[in-house]
């Protein structure tokens, strides 16, 4: 199988690097596996006795990929839901587990047309300068032929009542890192190099100051 522009080996090991993590084979019943994986399952920014018990729900069943579709980076995904209409569509991409939406135009081309199951599919209607569209319609594009043919990527409107393919778009969110200054006297130093660096305060708790002039500062920065 060819999932977007990726090769099969590649996603073999990624793959692997899941089961790596997680020590178990997991999906939904549905078959569904998350991409990209987030523990924090009630997105509370904490990882508590809730996201534990949504982890060991999936213990033992089994790991499938089909339907997902990851970009050449494999920082951004598609997840095929079926044939259905649009509000079918919506609903299915907002009761996945996880930040999925149905997708943009561009989130589209950041895929392999061609070995998307076709041949139209809903997308937003986000592209300005294409004409009004009606509330009766929906915003389609055109998938799933050789490679080689230009209706790939084209796009339409179709009425209310055509069902088209539905996929569901998510990306990987940016990974944070954190670090911190503390003292006295080489505090103010210590914060200017940090900013200098690219780093940013973090406000909130993580600032505190006890016993006179001592002072915390947490910062953060998105990681390379």
């Amino acid at each position: 199988m060819y999932i977007g522009n990726t090769k099969l080996t590649e996603m073999k090991h990624f793959m692997t690097a899941l089961v790596c993590l997680f020590a178990m084979n997991m999906s939904a019943q549905t078959g569904f596996v998350e991409f990209p994986y987030n523990p924090d399952s009630d997105n509370d920014d904490i990882i508590g006795i809730e996201d534990l018990m949504g982890l060991l729900s999936l213990y033992g069943s089994e790991f499938s990929e089909e339907g997902l579709y990851l970009s050449t980076d494999s920082t951004d995904a598609l997840y095929h839901t079926g044939s259905m209409y649009y509000p079918q569509c919506y609903k299915s991409c907002n009761d996945l587990p996880g930040n999925w939406h149905i997708p943009t135009r561009d989130e589209m081309y950041k895929h392999d047309l061609a070995s998307l199951t076709g041949t139209g599919c809903f997308i937003q209607a986000d592209v300005s300068g294409y004409g009004d569209l009606s509330p009766e319609y929906h915003r389609t594009m055109f998938v799933g032929y050789a490679s080689s043919n230009s209706n790939n990527g084209r796009m339409t409107s179709d009425g209310y009542n055509y069902q088209r393919q539905c996929y569901c778009a998510a990306h990987e969110r940016p990974n944070v890192e954190y670090s911190f200054c503390e003292g006295v006297e080489i505090f103010e130093v210590c914060a200017q190099e940090k900013v200098a660096a690219g780093w940013y305060p973090l406000g909130g708790n993580s600032q505190i100051s006890y016993y006179g002039p001592h002072k915390l500062q947490a910062f953060w920065r998105w990681a390379e």
